[in-house]
């Protein structure tokens, strides 16, 4: 070519005009900044959603079907006169609703379940012990499921005092709202066993209230108050049993606390530590103790009938292993003892108040219980509510999805499209360059193209396919980017561009070749150089050797002119192009800025556009060199890839050097972010200067 011009005397620069404030980015709950990328990671919602689904679905198969039968009894009234003689029934008035509860609460009496639980009819019931619900692994076997079933059908019943207890969690009481109805219900997996209870809690509510026994009607208070008195006297009896228990259930607590203490101990220390010594020694006091009492307590004459089937091993009770059992047996018969007396004062308490109904006065109204309908046998279960458990199921795994995506959101620093770009950094997009097509694709459009240049068939299909197929997406894409740095001022002073990343392989010298291609192929005299002295790339994408001829090291360290660096390509001699050319030892002392500033204005007199593919800002400090003698400069952004820190430490960096960001270009994007994929064009770094 020919000689170049020498350096003007003055090259304007952008950075001389005031920087613009970086917007701050909007808050993590912000619904219009949060509710689109969370839709964005729809498939961790859907996952929730199907896993709330077979979650319900194993809910619903681990849960035991339970049938409800209900019975109903009405209440009436009956006023006695004072000779003793009933008057005709007249319905109670139970207008109130306290009145109603009265009546209801009745029905929740330990009396009521105990003569329940005594029953024969009841007690003799197939079934009667519920099933466990199945596991995990056997609610797919049926096999087993049906072995479970069958093990329970004849499963031992339990004594009257437990059983009442049990047949009490499955039964309710409810007044029927407006009426003189009382609706006695029973829950149970068995239809026939919750049929009899309900019926047989009908039964003996009525047979309690009208003073009923095995040998007719029996409602004298003598006989209550002598129940009483005998059930007093057993439960002084429980009383004297559980308190004989009570030293040696002390002693045993503190030995337990011994224990512990010397259990934490033994984590930190030695078995010779003084304070493990120590411990050993207060454990075999406490054991003293402990034996001590026990043999109080196993040897009393309250509890003899009980300890003499564990004669064998009270004799030899300083036998460890014996020790342990009788210590276990202790505490589980000291525990049965506590419920008992429970269960007998609360029985007790129920006569008492029975005593206080019979002593108020004869003539005033007494309630009167008639069965009002037997409870029929349930036909279909009551639960589990298949339909609840599911939308409930449902609902949590959508909530359990919402909450993954929004984790993932909080914890994803990555730059995914224009919106992120805008609002995190307030910074102006000049163009977003899509993901390009796989290399196939793009060496099948090159080999259609019938303009492209002899002497360039040999370059990268992502330089030639975005710069002769002209309906080609990419082709616009930089189109709008050249469009976007002439609209930042006056031509004459926009001559310069510099592109550049905050880390390396975000694609600028992809950016950086195109751009260039893109004024060449306008008609303007455009240079592109290679300023990416450590890790240079644009002779790959012109598919050149490094070292095959001069480059901006030789102009640098005065081996080679200016002119002797330049390469053209014959068919577009708009184009030129300096590559980095062979390595240098010391990279960084070649950029001394006098030289560069009057090799730059030299090359800005000769050329109406010169781009710069320069190192990224953050690995190395050449770039901060460079920028404050050219007119624009454009941060390469990386979709999915670059971290937001890096892109704020490299604008924070610019920012120190007292030069701002002509905008950003926005690479590798994904319009549709559904389908995922990674940028099939890599820029190669690895530590950053190293030889490929």
């Amino acid at each position: 070519m020919a000689k170049l011009r020498s350096t003007p005397e003055h090259v304007d620069s952008y950075y001389d005009e005031p920087r613009a404030e970086i917007k701050k980015s909007p808050g993590m709950f912000d619904l219009a900044y949060l509710f689109p990328r969370l839709i964005a990671r729809w498939h961790w919602i859907l996952i929730g959603i199907l896993l709330g689904i077979v979650l319900g679905v194993i809910s619903i198969r681990m849960s035991v079907p339970e049938y409800r039968s209900t019975a109903t009894v009405r209440v009436k009234s009956q006023n006695s006169g004072s000779m003793g003689n009933s008057s005709e029934s007249d319905d109670i008035d139970l207008q109130s609703r306290e009145a109603a509860e009265d009546i209801r609460s009745d029905f929740d009496r330990t009396e009521l379940f105990l003569a329940v639980a005594s029953n024969p009819t009841v007690r003799n019931l197939a079934n009667l012990i519920p099933p466990d619900a199945p596991s995990v692994m056997e609610i797919f076997t049926a096999k087993e499921a049906k072995k479970a079933e069958e093990k329970n059908v004849f499963a031992d019943v339990p004594e009257p005092e437990q059983l009442s207890g049990i047949i009490r969690g499955w039964t309710s009481s409810e007044v029927r709202r407006g009426t003189r109805l009382i609706d006695i219900s029973v829950n149970h997996t068995d239809p026939d066993v919750a049929q009899v209870i309900a019926n047989q809690i009908i039964q003996q509510f009525i047979n309690i209230r009208e003073g009923v026994n095995e040998e007719g009607k029996k409602s004298d208070l003598q006989q209550v108050l002598a129940a009483a008195k005998e059930r007093e006297s057993e439960l002084e009896t429980a009383r004297r049993r559980a308190g004989s228990y009570t030293p040696a259930l002390e002693a045993e607590k503190e030995m337990a606390v011994a224990e512990k203490a010397i259990q934490d101990l033994s984590i930190r220390y030695g078995l010779k530590h003084p304070k493990i010594i120590s411990g050993t020694d207060h454990i075999k006091l406490k054991t003293k103790i402990l034996l001590s009492a026990m043999k109080d307590v196993l040897s009393s004459d309250l509890e003899t009938d009980y300890w003499r089937g564990f004669q064998n091993q009270i004799d030899d009770i300083e036998n460890e292993e014996n020790f342990k059992d009788l210590r276990n047996a202790m505490k589980l018969r000291a525990s049965l003892l506590t419920n008992s007396v429970e269960t007998k004062n609360e029985l007790y308490n129920t006569l008492l108040s029975r005593v206080g109904v019979l002593k108020t006065d004869a003539e005033g109204v007494e309630a009167e219980v008639i069965k009002h309908e037997d409870a029929p046998r349930a036909w279909a279960p009551f639960s589990p509510n298949r339909k609840k458990i599911m939308v409930k199921n449902t609902l949590l795994g959508l909530c359990g999805g919402l909450a993954l995506a929004f984790m993932f959101q909080y914890v994803d620093n990555k730059v995914h499209g224009v919106a992120d770009v805008e609002q995190t950094f307030g910074i102006s997009i000049l163009s977003a360059v899509q993901k390009l097509p796989p290399e196939e694709e793009l060496l099948e459009e090159m080999e259609s193209l019938r303009d492209l240049p002899v002497s360039m068939k040999h370059i990268s299909p992502t330089l030639a396919v975005p710069g002769w197929k002209t309906d080609f997406v990419h082709s616009e894409m930089f189109r709008v980017l050249r469009a976007s740095i002439s609209l930042l001022g006056d031509a004459n002073q926009r001559k310069i561009t510099m592109i550049t990343s905050s880390i390396p392989g975000e694609g600028k010298t992809f950016c950086a070749a195109n751009l260039a291609l893109a004024y060449a192929k306008q008609g303007t005299r455009t240079l592109l150089i290679d300023f990416d002295l450590r890790k240079p790339a644009v002779h790959k994408i012109f598919n050149e050797e490094r070292a095959a001829r001069p480059g901006i090291v030789n102009v640098l360290n005065g081996t080679a002119a200016a002119n002797q660096a330049i390469t053209v390509y014959p068919g577009l001699d708009t184009l030129s192009v300096i590559y980095s050319g062979p390595k240098s030892p010391n990279p960084g002392e070649l950029l001394e800025p006098g030289r560069l500033r009057a090799l730059i204005g030299m090359f800005a007199a000769n050329f109406d556009h010169i781009v710069i593919d320069s190192a990224p800002l953050l690995p190395v400090p050449d770039t901060r060199i460079l920028a404050p003698l050219v007119d624009n400069l454009a941060l390469v952004i990386r979709a999915d890839h670059t971290p937001v820190k890096n892109i704020q430490s490299a604008l924070d960096m610019l920012k120190d050097d007292g030069v701002s960001s002509s905008g950003v270009i926005l690479n590798d994007f994904t319009e549709n972010r559904f389908q995922g994929g990674k940028y099939g064009y890599g820029y190669g770094y690895g530590h950053y200067g190293d030889d490929a």
